[in-house]
């Protein structure tokens, strides 16, 4: 992993969000 991402937690938090909503779409679409 890249040091400069852990001193942004700003990108990981997007990061993360981006991703869970990538994952309620693909869950809404499966179900």
């Amino acid at each position: 992993m890249n040091s400069k991402l852990l001193e942004n937690p700003i990108i990981i938090v997007t990061g993360l969000i981006g991703a869970y909503s990538v994952f309620l779409s693909i869950y809404a679409i499966l179900k």
